[in-house]
């Protein structure tokens, strides 16, 4: 192998691994969603599928909800498909690590298409791979999946500036690349993504020729729509969620605004710790540190604004390079996308919310800053192809050297006055960023040597890479906490008890136990405490929503992004109330044992620990009756009914009723869930604004739910037909050319 040829893959994997070995060891991710979400979820869909049971509904969570429809399962998306091999504990961690490189050589193939050289392609492939936004985010899944296609889609974009068959090629390849993003399991991702490529396509149509706008535009609005089609099994199952779920109408206001970029963030893109960091307890910064995360490395950030310096001097010359030419379109996509992330920070985004469609449907406008991490990446790797240092410019290259020098002896000589106060972290970013400083101008003086002895070139080259991937693996370091493999296999101590208790009813936390033990105990935003292996370890025995499903424990609580909605409006209500009222309800939702963060002298104690207390609920309802309903379906149940599981997709109910009455199954009303009485089907009605109910006449009877979702069908029909047309016009294609 020539390793010079592939010298900037191989340190883009290099850096990869040094920064997540552990994962490589067999060490786990755990720390926030991939404790409460993504291993409940993935570990419930993959074992039905290992058992040939296709995964469309979850009867661990919520009273039951929708799995398949869960967007953030990702289930059909085919790297996802190792989960069928390896452990979900392990998967998890792997299948994020491969989307590293595969982000990074994306962004290589973009740039290689704009005609940026070998150093260009490793600046930009290291810097968008590694950056703040995508090692911040590793252990939110499906972020990560999506986060890693941006560039390949940017890169197909680029490919239907051609002509003829070959445009064809490029609308399929678009195609596959839009297919497998939207599959990754990030809807906010993936629509901020195919902005940017809209935006890209539009503009690299009227910037060249426009004759052939048409039939460009034409080729890229058709591959979307093709690779919409290709993800149609699970868009159509999440869209039939998302129409009935909380978020229906939109997100309120003040969720949209949440997570706006705090504007003193803007100094982490050269000092990305300057507000301490969690992997060390000292992060002091406003929110949530991956939010507003944004760095790139500061060489990065330098070759950006070279990029830009470079772009104004060609066009005094008019010698625009072939790759200076996308540098006006970046250039004007960060001040706007920035504008956006700020959110509640500006009355734009407010105005935009109230005016502009779309921009209710998702919280956190930092997120926006993905848009700004990608152009800063390739305006980087444009502008290190066009670093030159003059006779003139050498001069300001080792004033930097000096200046940075300078820079971190006076942020080291500050310690003295900041020393014990939480302002002690600009101490060491300060010296960080001078450092920085000095090694990149460094690099220039380098630079000055290579362009006289063009042998050393190689050397510099390897020297800038090796720099800038120091620098992105430090700022990264620690961030994504692992635990030791077998976390996931430890038997919880509050299963046993708990379990006896249930008696085929479910478990709930109160939410404001929840809100407690989740931010305030296990998820503080200031310290991943990751030393404390007894914290983690006793978060097994939490019943947290979603930690129940890794104890085998039935749970009326739920911590899906989208809930149905019927359903959330009975946990809002139960936040809202107090004292009986609140018991009450929870009593009506067949809640056998609930989970509280303080005593309670009014209930029997099932189970306690350091954290949490379990109560068993006096009078819970079966979660199975004949009961007295009225025209409205209010119902009260008068005789409980045995219930038996057939698997997670049918329930059967035997029932022997003197009069007619109602079946009331306190399991979650949803479109899909058919009913048949005798063999006969007959509708179901929804009792109690959340649960099922079944009208029968007397006598003795097999009452028997079972899930049966169109969308699922349609969406399967649609997806098999767009892959067919892919195939087919690939090969058209190709007989074409031959």
């Amino acid at each position: 192998m020539n390793v010079k040829r592939w010298l900037p893959e191989i340190i883009m994997i290099g850096a990869t691994v040094v920064l997540f070995h552990r994962l490589l060891i067999g060490e786990v991710l755990y720390w926030g969603t991939p404790s409460i979400q993504f291993y409940p979820w993935r570990e419930t869909a993959f074992s039905m599928l290992r058992s040939g049971t296709l995964p469309l509904w979850n009867p661990m969570l919520g009273s039951g909800a929708p799995l398949l429809a869960n967007y953030q399962t990702a289930v059909f998306y085919p790297p996802n498909w190792l989960y069928l091999i390896l452990p979900t504990s392990h998967a998890m961690g792997l299948v994020a690590l491969v989307h590293i490189p595969l982000a990074g050589l994306g962004m290589v193939a973009y740039l290689r298409r704009l005609s940026v050289g070998r150093l260009g392609q490793g600046v930009g492939g290291l810097a968008y791979a590694l950056s703040g936004y995508m090692v911040g985010r590793f252990g939110f899944l499906s972020v990560t999946s999506t986060i890693a296609w941006l560039p390949w889609l940017m890169w197909a974009v680029d490919g239907l500036m051609t002509s003829g068959s070959e445009r064809l090629r490029w609308s399929i390849r678009l195609a596959v690349v839009t297919g497998l993003m939207l599959l990754a399991g990030h809807a906010q991702t993936a629509f901020y993504s195919l902005l940017l490529a809209g935006m890209y396509a539009l503009w690299r149509v009227l910037s060249s020729d426009r004759k052939a706008w048409i039939g460009r535009l034409g080729a890229a609005l058709g591959g979307v729509l093709l690779g919409v089609g290709i993800a149609a099994v699970q868009l159509a199952p999440t869209l039939e969620l998302m129409l009935s779920s909380q978020r229906s109408t939109g997100v309120a206001v003040d969720e949209a605004l949440s997570f706006s970029y705090w504007p003193w963030r803007f100094l982490t893109i050269v000092a990305p710790n300057l507000f301490g960091t969690p992997a060390r307890g000292t992060y002091w910064g406003f929110g949530w540190h991956w939010e507003d995360a944004t760095f790139v490395g500061v060489l990065t950030v330098a070759m950006a604004v070279t990029a830009f310096v470079a772009w104004l001097r060609a066009r005094r010359t008019a010698e625009t390079g072939s790759a200076l030419h996308v540098v006006p379109f970046y250039a004007v996509l960060l001040p706007v996308v920035f504008l956006l992330a700020l959110g509640n920070n500006t009355p734009v985004y407010i105005w935009l919310y109230n005016n502009v469609p779309t921009f209710d449907l998702f919280r956190a406008p930092a997120r926006w800053i993905l848009l700004a991490v990608f152009a800063l990446s390739v305006l980087g790797a444009i502008g290190v192809e066009h670093w030159r240092v003059t006779r003139r410019s050498v001069r300001w290259v080792r004033l930097s050297v000096v200046g940075g020098l300078a820079a971190a002896l006076a942020a080291g000589a500050a310690a003295g006055f900041l020393a014990g106060t939480r302002e002690a972290t600009f101490i060491w970013a300060g010296v960080r960023f001078g450092l920085t400083v000095a090694v990149t101008g460094g690099l220039g003086l380098l630079l000055w040597q290579a362009q006289r002895k063009p042998e050393q070139r190689p050397r510099w080259e390897l020297a800038v890479l090796l720099v800038l991937a120091l620098d992105l693996i430090s700022a990264g370091w620690g961030l994504n906490p692992t635990i030791a493999g077998t976390y996931y296999r430890r038997p919880a101590a509050s299963t046993e008890p708990v379990s006896q208790a249930l008696n085929d009813g479910r478990v709930f936390m109160l939410p404001s136990a929840d809100d407690n033990l989740r931010f305030d105990v296990y998820f503080r935003s200031d310290d991943f405490q990751a030393e404390d292996t007894d914290l983690w370890l006793s978060l097994r025995d939490s019943m947290l929503p979603n930690v129940t499903v890794m104890q085998g424990l039935r749970a009326a609580h739920n911590d899906d992004p989208l809930l149905v909605g019927v359903y959330a409006d009975r946990f809002e209500q139960i936040a809202e109330r107090l004292g009986t009222r609140q018991l009450d309800l929870i009593e009506s939702m067949g809640v056998t044992v609930l989970v509280t963060d303080f005593p309670r002298a009014d209930l029997p104690e099932v189970y306690r620990d350091e954290h949490v207390i379990a109560y068993a609920v006096p009078a819970p309802w079966p979660r199975a009756s004949l009961a007295n309903c009225d025209e409205a379906w209010a119902c009260v149940p008068e005789q409980p009914l045995s219930v038996e599981d057939a698997g997670p997709h049918e329930v059967r109910i035997r029932v022997d009723a003197t009069q007619e009455a109602a079946v009331l199954l306190l399991d979650t009303h949803y479109p899909g869930w058919q009913a048949a009485l005798d063999g006969q089907p007959v509708p179901v009605e929804r009792a109690n604004g959340a649960f099922r109910a079944v009208v029968i006449p007397p006598g003795e009877h097999e009452l028997v739910f079972r899930y049966r979702p169109q969308s699922i069908m349609i969406g399967g029909a649609v997806t098999l037909a767009a892959c067919l047309a892919a195939a087919v016009g690939y090969s058209l294609a190709t007989e074409i050319d031959e």
